[in-house]
């Protein structure tokens, strides 16, 4: 049985979430298989009992109020240090006092950064992606990428692993990886090429929330 892929434009916006979920994902099953006895010492660390719900939301109102009173005293302190500019010592504590309180206040809001994010974008933006209009061949002795000096059957042994992150499938092979989406699987069944791949390769289903598969 033959399972074929026609490529079409990928969609960065739309992939860029799932795409970078997977990238992380990946890096993570490289380093469980390199250090496993580091991860296990993380994965005690991460089951280890952690503190209720309303515990956490009990603690972060006791920061915000603490960041207010810290808020509150640093500018009483800074506006009597800034009319007498020679009381510098309550000058310095009251923006201290400032700074203090704006970091407690603001700093729990900011949203942190995914560095997978940026790989994501340009995997699915670069130069090295399968072009769109592309033939993808998957058959019982690999995948071949059809058409030019590419043309040749990449046998399944090469593969490192294929990530499934809801809408795209990443093919890891060599120092490259391909992005497939769904719904360009033109020739055969879904249900019938994860069945292929998961019995010829290490094969991994990534959860999405915001996949339509």
């Amino acid at each position: 049985m033959e399972y074929i892929f026609q490529t079409t434009p990928l969609d960065a916006e739309t992939l860029v979430f799932q795409v970078s979920r997977g990238l992380e994902r990946r890096t993570e099953l490289v380093s469980r298989e390199k250090y496993p006895g580091m991860w296990r010492a993380a994965d005690q660390l991460r089951a280890a009992p952690k503190i209720s719900l309303e515990a956490s939301r009990r603690r972060r109102k006791s920061s915000r109020l603490l960041g207010a009173l810290c808020l509150a005293l640093g500018i009483f302190a800074f506006v009597p240090g800034v009319v007498e500019p020679r009381n510098l010592p309550l000058l310095l504590a009251g923006g201290l006092g400032i700074v203090a309180g704006l970091v407690s206040l603001l700093g729990g809001r900011r949203r942190r950064k995914n560095p997978f994010d940026a790989a994501a974008r340009t995997l699915l933006e670069g130069q090295n992606r399968v072009p769109a209009g592309q033939t993808v061949l998957f058959s019982e002795e690999g995948m071949t990428l059809a058409g030019g000096p590419a043309g040749r059957l990449i046998s399944y042994d090469r593969f490192e692993r294929v990530l499934d992150c809801g809408d795209v499938l990443l093919v890891f092979c060599g120092q490259s990886v391909i992005p497939l989406q769904k719904r360009d699987l033109a020739g055969g069944d879904l249900n019938g090429f994860q069945a292929l791949l998961s019995g010829q390769a290490k094969y991994e289903i990534c959860s999405c929330r915001d996949s339509v598969y």
